[in-house]
């Protein structure tokens, strides 16, 4: 796999829950590409769970991404959470000191449950 690598699956989960999977590096070059993929769910009314389990390095400007979709989801008043993320990962977050700015799980099967039993 190559420095530039991002690989983002979504799924589908129900008419209001999807779930956007990404594997790689989320950083300046992979940025516009993400943004690209997530422009699909972005404008769909629904709550959408990132599973970051396989997530190798987010700059940032990935950080940013995440941040800006969940401002745009709490307008709709729809949920973002994070899965899966390992410790590199909520070091970033938590030097930009926004790790608790989101709400996070272990697996998406805690984050369903969670956003079923909130909606």
């Amino acid at each position: 796999m190559d420095s530039d690598y991002l690989k983002v699956a979504i799924e589908k989960k129900s008419d209001t829950i999807y779930v956007i999977s990404v594997n790689g590096r989320l950083d300046e070059t992979t940025f516009d590409g993400f943004k690209h993929d997530i422009a699909k769910v972005r404008s769909i009314q629904a709550h959408i769970i990132v599973d970051m389990t396989e997530l190798k390095y987010i700059s940032s400007l990935g950080i940013r991404s995440f941040f800006d979709l969940k401002t745009d989801l709490a307008q709709k008043k729809k949920k973002l959470t994070l899965v899966g993320a390992d410790d590199n990962i909520v070091h970033i977050f938590s030097l930009l000191g926004l790790w608790k700015t989101f709400e996070h799980f272990e697996n998406t099967g805690d984050a369903l449950a969670y956003i079923q039993k909130n909606e």
